[in-house]
């Protein structure tokens, strides 16, 4: 038998064609992608460490501070209970320190020759019940309530002769400024 020729060569060059060039870019180029992607991984695989100490770090002082928290509430609670407190006490010294006003200023606009039976405050409205010994007693504290600064459209609601006694009842209502 004759001896076969092997040409393990190929006849073109395999480099030349268009899939003998794609494998030698794969060869080369992907290699330093493959690469690239490898440290990519192992970086990330890294970083996983100080991420998890991060976080457990993180989660530490969270429940440190969520401690502080709930041991600080029931201080907030009495320190809120006793600016309410506080803020009632003052909206209440505003209000006498109003009342007293207003009775100073009636008491300097009331004749001496009336009687004041009963004032009830409701509101801003002041409603006086009282008797006056004369008209002219009357007319003085009616004028008076008119003229001052802290009392507005007086009206007088009732006035009628004491009867068996003195004088004329009143009841007179007047607004608070």
């Amino acid at each position: 038998m004759p001896a076969h020729q092997i040409n393990l060569l190929q006849k073109e060059d395999f480099e030349k064609r268009p899939l003998g060039k794609f494998l030698n870019w794969a060869l080369t180029v992907g290699r330093w992608i493959v690469v690239f992607t490898e440290l990519v991984v192992i970086l990330a695989f890294l970083s996983r460490f100080k991420l998890d100490t991060d976080l457990a770090d993180l989660q530490d002082k969270i429940r440190e501070k969520q401690s502080i928290v709930v041991n600080s509430a029931s201080f907030e609670k009495t320190f809120r209970s006793a600016q309410n407190r506080i803020t009632q006490i003052q909206s209440v010294e505003n209000n006498q320190l109003g009342v007293n006003k207003i009775l100073e200023e009636f008491q300097r606009i009331t004749p001496s020759d009336l009687i004041i039976k009963s004032l009830n405050f409701k509101e801003k409205v002041l409603t006086v019940t009282g008797t006056s010994f004369n008209e002219s007693g009357l007319s003085l504290f009616i004028n008076n309530l008119s003229g001052s600064p802290i009392f507005t459209q007086t009206q007088i609601t009732n006035i009628t002769k004491g009867g068996k006694k003195p004088g004329l009842d009143f009841t007179i209502k007047t607004e608070l400024k």
